[in-house]
């Protein structure tokens, strides 16, 4: 096999694992790494035995990087779980092109928040290794793994489910890119999906008087669950109050007495599954539905945001 000239940016256990893939198995191919201003990856690297030589800090300034990459006639720039966005004239600076690692299975889920948005909208999920153009996610598809979902995912399970396919499919994939063995498949834009970080805080509010599916409001709550960042929300008497929930398989034998059927397809208003909530207690609600000759118990946990009652949001995973 011949021998590949990288640099990669790095970033969080993906971005690691990814350049502990390559320190072990082809040394020889890593040429330089970038982390981000206040990365926690950087000592783990040097433990890894990357020499601190080779590992330069995003705040490097511009010109300076790019002297920097065009030194090291690159074949390849691989973003590995990067969180910012590289425009040119670094995308024409490597040889073969800029690859980025993203958790979603584009065209789905390009921009933000892919497992929120994978769920709320019940689109293919799973991680992409793709070339990088000007637009945003939006280049060529290199290679691809599919991620199966079921009613006991959430947001973060779901980030979790990507984060480790993302590294087995790169490890999987890394001898096809050495020998060049692989197609570049052009997004059809048309059939995926696009959302900016913006949307996800308005598209978690519940609105207790709005008539929702079940199984769409379930999704919409399950799909905000990613402690501890917030979960979904809704106002009630002027106050805030959050939602978390709970889905898992279960038998009706072992179902508490109080724990209500609901059928998936029926519509109803969100404050007939959420409320009452009228105390400043904790208020959690029980119920079931059924779905593929399969139970399942759902846990609902109702609580006020103390001492908020018009609050701004953080963003969320």
């Amino acid at each position: 096999m011949s021998q590949l000239k990288l640099a990669v940016f790095a970033d969080g256990e993906v971005g690691y694992r990814a350049i502990e893939f390559l320190k072990q198995s082809y040394p020889d191919h890593l040429m330089a790494v970038f982390v981000t201003e206040h990365s926690q990856i950087r000592d783990k690297l040097t433990k890894l035995g990357i020499h601190q030589d080779s590992i330069h800090s995003n705040t490097l300034r511009g010109e300076e990087k790019i002297k920097l990459l065009r030194s090291l006639e690159l074949d390849y720039i691989l973003l590995a779980w990067w969180p910012h966005i590289i425009k040119q004239p670094i995308i024409t600076i490597p040889q073969k092109g800029v690859l980025n690692f993203h958790p979603s299975y584009l065209p789905y889920n390009r921009g933000k928040h892919y497992n929120f948005w994978t769920i709320l909208e019940d689109t293919p999920f799973g991680v992409t290794i793709h070339f990088v153009n000007e637009k945003i996610d939006s280049g060529d598809i290199v290679f691809q793994k599919r991620i199966a979902k079921n009613w006991e995912d959430t947001g973060k399970s779901l980030y979790r489910k990507a984060a480790t396919a993302m590294v087995e499919l790169f490890i999987e994939s890394y001898p096809l890119l050495i020998a060049n063995q692989f197609s570049r498949i052009p997004q059809n834009l048309t059939e995926g999906s696009f959302h900016y970080a913006k949307e996800l805080e308005p598209a978690s509010e519940i609105t207790l008087d709005y008539s929702y599916m079940c199984k769409d409001l379930l999704n919409l709550i399950r799909a905000r669950v990613f402690p501890p960042h917030p979960s979904c929300w809704f106002y009630h008497n002027k106050r805030k109050f959050n939602v978390t929930i709970e889905i898992g398989e279960s038998h009706k034998s072992q179902l508490p007495e109080d724990c209500l059927e609901i059928s998936l397809t029926q519509s109803c208003k969100a404050k007939d599954l959420l409320l009452p909530c009228k105390h400043s207690n904790n208020t959690n609600r029980c119920f079931y539905f059924n779905n593929d000759d399969k139970t399942y118990k759902v846990f609902l946990t109702i609580a006020p945001e103390a001492n908020k009652f018009c609050v701004e949001f953080q963003e969320g995973s």
